[in-house]
């Protein structure tokens, strides 16, 4: 059974580097993953490769998190998409 069966994790920084690989583990491990980037767009090769290494549900999210009420409405609808959040990595 994966280290992270049924749970739900949000990652800022998910299209490239540290932000990319820990998505990666995670979806590895078998969370479902919300992946926040400056675009939806920036992201989605990443959560094509979450998919691909087993994550149950991947979601897109641009975000400049800079913005403290956008910050506050993606974590909304990332729990609101993914049935609540256990892990949060930023």
């Amino acid at each position: 059974m994966p280290a992270l069966e049924n749970r739900k994790a949000l990652v800022t920084g998910a299209s490239r580097g540290i932000g990319r690989a820990i998505a990666e583990a995670f979806a590895r491990e078998g969370a479902a993953v919300g992946l926040v980037a400056t675009s939806a767009e920036r992201v989605a090769d990443t959560g094509e490769r979450c998919k691909e290494l087993g994550a149950p549900e991947v979601r897109l999210y641009g975000l400049d998190v800079r913005n403290g009420e956008d910050c506050n409405n993606v974590i909304k609808e990332a729990v609101n998409d993914l049935g609540g959040l256990d892990i949060v990595v930023n």
